[in-house]
């Protein structure tokens, strides 16, 4: 009888605990909150506290060996197709707006040649691509919507 009682009494609080609980909780840290705004791009390259790529869904997304967080692409209710990089630079807590047309004009693609790196490739505007980075760290992209 004292076993069962103990036992209905932890199931109880351990119901509670689990009800109890505050699933993961986020922070608005700064930043437009909408999907037309069209970004803040400053220089390429260059980290800057007022940087911010534009409202979008659909982008790459995928984190750097050194904790970076990077988009590519999306899409954004005023500018459509996006084909611009950004990176998050952790250390700094700042955008680096690091290759793209700058969101009105985005490109096509320009494949080049299969295997063979290249300054003048890219993969073009597109949403919905699904992304990865391999061991050896180094991003990957497949698909997507775009032209």
């Amino acid at each position: 009888m004292v076993i069962k009682r103990f036992l209905i009494f932890f199931n109880l609080l351990l119901v509670n605990w689990v009800i109890s609980q505050v699933p993961g909780e986020w922070v608005y840290m700064k930043g437009s909150s909408g999907p037309t705004f069209i970004g803040i791009y400053g220089t390429k390259g260059i980290p800057g506290p007022n940087n911010e790529p534009p409202g979008a869904y659909e982008a790459a997304d995928w984190q750097d060996t050194q904790g970076n967080f990077w988009l590519y692409g999306g899409v954004n209710n005023t500018l459509g197709f996006l084909s611009d990089m950004w990176k998050f630079d952790f250390n700094l807590k700042q955008w680096v707006w690091m290759y793209g047309p700058g969101g009105v004009g985005s490109s096509s693609p320009v494949y080049g040649t299969r295997g063979v790196a290249s300054t003048t490739a890219n993969p073009g505007f597109r949403s919905a691509a699904y992304s990865w980075v391999d061991q050896a760290g180094k991003f990957w992209l497949f698909g997507g919507i775009g032209y």
